[in-house]
């Protein structure tokens, strides 16, 4: 089971709460994987994806080439950029700040100590308001006229596991589902594509400039190995969450050690995301190590090996029954997202805000790892 009040903010319908021999789970892993990894789901999501990064994109070089540039507010931008492609991908309309507020507040909630604590008590109402209006938006949609409404993929989907079995697909299961997907994906995807900003910004100047090369030469790659490298070495060193939290129910022993009953444990990637053992050079940001062969002029010494891992030495998205079923979707956003910002973008570089004393970035470390909203750039247009 997870820690308390993460598991009430999680809902009785969250997956995470779900045992995984239940039937209540395998229905929801069947509707999740319908929504977010289905061949349907690409399709349906995929236009909406480029037409919000496409738009984002060349907003920010227009307030980049403007003669007042500021630095940018990325991480804001890259969580209210999500929130809003979310809220449109899973029921057809956007966001406002105050909806986007309440999201944040949410997130913040749920790894919060007591019930007294303010981040409770704020993720607690705003998951409330969360559900009462995705409540009526689906109501919306699955009274609508089917000839007339605008089609959406998610709701569509949910309306009809709902047709098809009513009892266990309540409107309020699929209104806190709905809820659930956009939180679980606007974080997730905003501290990725901020994952490869940082990544690729903190590299010498020749490697950088090798890496921006051979992603912008497969711009009209469909398999785009190396970018999908990219994407994956910026998971390894910047994952975003420390794996999914579980409250341990009987003692038991592991490598030697005792955990207590009661005990909250955790799958951490970190620990083989780091051991040299499984990644040579474990500490360089390597893009090579994930594709089969090396780019032209790459004198990276562990081309492929990462691809040569056995099961369970790599689980960006949890593992076991509970993994995350959207890992793909947020790859294929990740890997759309830095062709955009690459194509158009020379440079980046910290613009000050939103480091420590060091000059290191400072992270928000749970639920999920992400620069704070201070940190800033600035950004050269091509």
């Amino acid at each position: 089971c997870l820690p308390e009040i993460f598991s009430e903010l999680h809902t009785e319908w969250g997956a995470l709460n779900l045992a995984a021999t239940s039937t209540r789970f395998q229905q929801a892993r069947q509707a999740l994987t319908q929504v977010l990894s289905s061949p349907e789901a690409f399709a349906a999501h995929g236009p909406i994806i480029d037409k919000f990064l496409e738009k984002y994109i060349t907003d920010l070089v227009s307030r980049a080439e403007s003669s007042d540039a500021k630095p940018i507010y990325i991480i804001q931008e890259l969580k209210s950029l999500n929130l809003q492609l979310f809220s449109n991908i899973f029921t057809g309309k956007g966001l406002t700040k105050d909806q986007e507020q309440l999201f944040d507040d949410y997130n913040s909630g749920l790894l919060s100590l007591t019930r007294n604590s303010k981040s409770y008590k704020k993720g607690s109402r705003a998951l409330q308001l969360l559900v009462e209006e995705f409540l009526k938006r689906y109501k919306t949609y699955a009274t609508a006229d089917q000839n007339t409404r605008e089609d959406n993929y998610v709701c569509n989907t949910y309306n009809q596991f709902q047709k098809n079995d009513p009892s266990n697909w309540p409107d309020e299961r699929i209104a806190s589902s709905l809820v659930l997907l956009v939180w679980g994906a606007y974080i997730e995807v905003a501290a990725l594509c901020s994952s490869v900003l940082v990544m690729m910004m903190n590299q010498e100047t020749e490697r950088r400039d090798f890496i921006m090369k051979n992603i912008l030469e497969e711009v009209n790659d469909a398999k785009r190995p190396f970018i999908k490298g990219v994407i994956r070495e910026s998971l390894r060193l910047r994952p975003p969450n420390s794996g999914g939290f579980r409250e341990n129910e009987n003692e038991f022993e592991i490598a030697g050690y005792r955990i207590p009953a009661k005990m909250v444990v955790s799958a951490d990637p970190r620990i083989g995301n780091m051991d040299e053992s499984l990644f040579t050079e474990h500490k360089s940001f390597f893009p090579e190590r994930w594709v089969e062969v090396a780019p032209k002029a790459s004198t990276c010494p562990v081309t492929g090996t990462a691809r040569k891992l056995g099961l369970g030495s790599w689980f960006p998205g949890g593992i076991g029954a509970h993994q995350c079923p959207g890992m793909g979707l947020a790859e294929a956003i990740g890997e759309s997202f830095v062709i955009k910002f690459c194509e158009k973008f020379s440079d980046w570089r910290c613009a000050g805000e939103g480091l420590d004393k060091q000059g290191n970035i400072k992270d928000v470390l749970i639920p999920i790892k992400i620069p704070v909203d201070e940190f800033t750039l600035t950004v050269t247009p091509r």
